[in-house]
């Protein structure tokens, strides 16, 4: 339990490291007074955050899941409440499970930022009025998807994320659909049965959430999305995640008709996920290209480092030409200045 600004924490050895799933439940107190159960807590390993949230009043337990990467050995695994009020949380089945095989999805970007964290937090805010780096407005098309600034009921902005819309939707927007989209990878080695993935999601008025073309089932109609948000958490083999791209599309609708001074806006944060990788499928060097002048190109895909090497006569040992490269979906190059060598055979090993 935290009430205020309790916190409880233990000390936890991770063995050898790497990623981790931290799972937990949360639920909140009844009172006369509404506010009761709105603390706000953060989920800290060695004092850094990688969760925070606002609890509802009367919130039954609900599971949360969190995952985690760490260096070898033991951290401090902490709760903290952030309330000067009598605000009160609970907390029960606090679990921590290690992750092998696993892989962080990259590309996952909250709502406003210029960059964040792969737990999404840290982030880095973009500035009110600028175009939003990583959603797009489809629909309306000539509409774009800009940053937003808060204004009551909605929930303040930041630190983690901020309101998006398009100009002036904060004071203002016509009723109908307001269609947002991004997009992230999954590497060719990915389960994506496997897929676990989270995230907390507001909007003005409704919204409803689709992964590549099919409905998640999570969507809110009613106006009770903006003030607090609406946890989101996809668990293995429920949703159609694939190989490849994958493409969230958020509808949100606004309800009121003209005359009115209805504002319309999306806010969505702490997205994070993890993939199992499948040991038996390799890590595919695809387009690769090398020119008269030695350059060897090639696509690097998401989730895979690269490195060339290169042999004089395929009876010697392999030298390594560079050192690591990461894949970030577009191509990547590396010239060898050979000189007067007559002959040099090359590779590009692929790993995660």
């Amino acid at each position: 339990m935290i009430q205020r600004c309790g916190r409880f924490h233990k000390n936890v050895d991770f063995g050898d490291g790497g990623i981790y799933l931290l799972s937990f439940k949360v639920g909140s107190r009844t009172s006369a007074t509404s506010s009761d159960g709105k603390l706000e807590y953060e989920v800290r390993i060695d004092d850094v955050p990688i969760h925070n949230e606002t609890t509802t009043s009367a919130m039954p337990y609900t599971y949360r899941e969190v995952p985690l990467s760490v260096t070898a050995g033991k951290h401090t695994l902490s709760f903290v409440g952030y309330s000067s009020t009598d605000q009160t949380a609970f907390f029960d089945d606090v679990e921590i499970s290690r992750m092998p095989g696993y892989r962080w999805i990259t590309g996952l970007f909250n709502t406003g930022v210029l960059s964040n964290s792969k737990n999404g937090l840290l982030a880095v805010l973009a500035d009110p009025g600028d175009a939003d780096a990583h959603y797009r407005l489809i629909s309306p098309m000539s509409l774009t998807a800009v940053g937003l600034g808060q204004i009551p009921p909605w929930r303040s902005n930041g630190p983690n994320s901020s309101w998006i819309g398009f100009a002036g939707s904060e004071t203002y927007a016509p009723k109908g659909q307001y269609i947002y989209e991004f997009s992230f990878v999954l590497p060719a080695n990915a389960k994506p049965n496997t897929v676990r993935f989270s995230g907390f999601l507001a909007a003005d008025n409704g919204f409803e959430l689709i992964l590549n073309g099919v409905s998640t089932g999570f969507a809110n109609t009613h106006e009770g999305t903006f003030p607090t948000f609406q946890y989101i958490f996809m668990s293995p083999g429920s949703f159609p995640f694939v190989v490849g791209t994958n493409t969230f599309r958020i509808v949100v609708t606004n309800t009121y008709g003209p005359g009115t001074t209805n504002p319309s806006g999306l806010r969505f944060e702490q997205l994070r996920g993890i993939f199992e990788i499948d040991p038996e499928i390799g890590s595919p060097v695809t387009d690769l290209q090398i020119s008269s002048a030695m350059e060897l190109k090639w696509t690097g895909l998401p989730g895979f480092n690269y490195r060339v090497q290169y042999s004089t006569n395929l009876e010697s040992d392999w030298e390594d030409l560079t050192g690591d490269m990461t894949g970030t979906g577009d191509a990547l190059r590396v010239c060898d200045p050979v000189g007067g060598t007559a002959r040099r055979f090359y590779r590009v090993i692929a790993f995660p």
